[in-house]
């Protein structure tokens, strides 16, 4: 068994599961798809954003960020 499958046995050992057929599991993805793509175009859009602002700060020296210490 592969590492993952071992690691669902292990999980769902002692639960009980509800197996869906495929045509339910292929229309909630054409359905919650759509929402998720939106919340990620609205994210990149955010963080192209930050990135437009904050670059040209960075790059001429109006901005400084701390160094990081790992």
């Amino acid at each position: 068994m592969g590492a993952r499958v071992c690691q669902a046995v292990h999980f769902l050992g002692g639960e009980r599961a509800v197996l869906l057929l495929e045509e339910v599991l292929v229309e909630f993805s054409a359905t919650v798809r759509p929402m998720i793509n939106r919340a990620h175009r609205s994210q990149n859009r955010e963080f192209t954003q930050f990135w437009v602002t904050l670059l040209p700060r960075l790059i001429t020296g109006q901005m400084r960020l701390p160094e990081v210490q790992v």
